[in-house]
């Protein structure tokens, strides 16, 4: 009798250490840090990287924002922009609208998540006028 107690207890508890490491494996799951973003930056539409001083064309009125978030596995990709003037109005999908501003106005990208930040300056110029012509 006292044999088969002992084997009832030994499965007994082994089935409830089974269930505890499989309870404490489940929270172990829901309590992983989610991937933040480590880095941010402005692109073209075909991809390569921009410069932190674009030379723009000042008869645009209106511009795109393209933007990478590293580590592409980042869980958090909002972003909120920031610009140097306040005429200048940027959409949440990156839409820059200058609306008429000549000077050459600085857009920052944050991301929510980590803070981390980029910048971009627009100068506005043009070839053969009276603005500003990077090539002399």
């Amino acid at each position: 009798m006292n044999k088969k107690i002992i084997a009832f207890l030994v499965v007994f508890f082994s089935l409830l250490s089974v269930l505890a490491i499989a309870i404490g494996g489940i929270q172990a799951e829901r309590n992983i840090v989610p991937v933040q973003v480590k880095g941010i930056y402005f692109i073209y539409e075909e991809g390569y990287r921009l410069p932190e001083d674009f030379f723009f064309d000042p008869e645009i009125e209106t511009y795109q924002l393209r933007w990478v978030i590293k580590p592409e596995n980042a869980e958090n990709k909002e972003v909120l922009f920031l610009c140097s003037n306040d005429q200048v109005t940027i959409s949440e999908d990156g839409l820059v609208s200058f609306n008429g501003v000549i000077d050459n106005p600085t857009i920052t990208i944050i991301s929510k998540d980590s803070m981390k930040t980029a910048k971009i300056t627009f100068i506005r110029y043009s070839i053969g006028g009276g603005d500003i012509n990077p090539w002399g």
